[in-house]
């Protein structure tokens, strides 16, 4: 985690207001948009406690910078699929290759990779079958 992520994760534990985000990124001019998106996946995670947060393309209109760093959006994307997860919500690969045609092939790879490791987990095989 950058130091920048961390901060904000520090800052927000003490107090969650209303523009907390766009404040503690006010304070941080010079940050790259790597940094950013740590920062977003921060948020994203804090956000996605209890409930279903921002979505992924809320998070690109709100920090266009971001956009055209596709392996970026990319992990924004995962965040979301994780708190999602996490949330016991019903993920549907199909669903995110749609809002998200760009980045389709890396999306599908990330998302056979992630069920692979869960079923690693459960001693069942992708797809659901336990192993022969």
């Amino acid at each position: 985690m950058s130091s920048f992520a961390e901060r904000y994760y520090l800052s927000s534990q003490s107090r969650r207001a209303a523009n907390g985000l766009e404040r503690f990124l006010s304070q941080c001019p010079n940050m790259s948009a790597m940094q950013l998106v740590e920062v977003l996946l921060v948020d994203q995670a804090l956000e996605w406690q209890d409930a279903a947060g921002p979505s992924v393309e809320q998070y690109l209109q709100r920090f266009p910078a971001v956009t055209d760093h596709q392996p970026l959006v990319l992990e924004l994307v995962y965040g979301e699929l994780r708190a999602a997860r996490a949330l016991c919500l019903t993920v549907d690969a199909e669903a995110y290759v749609a809002r998200f045609p760009d980045l389709a092939e890396p999306l599908r790879r990330q998302m056979e990779v992630s069920t692979w490791l869960e079923n690693e987990g459960t001693g069942t095989k992708p797809g659901g079958r336990p192993p022969a």
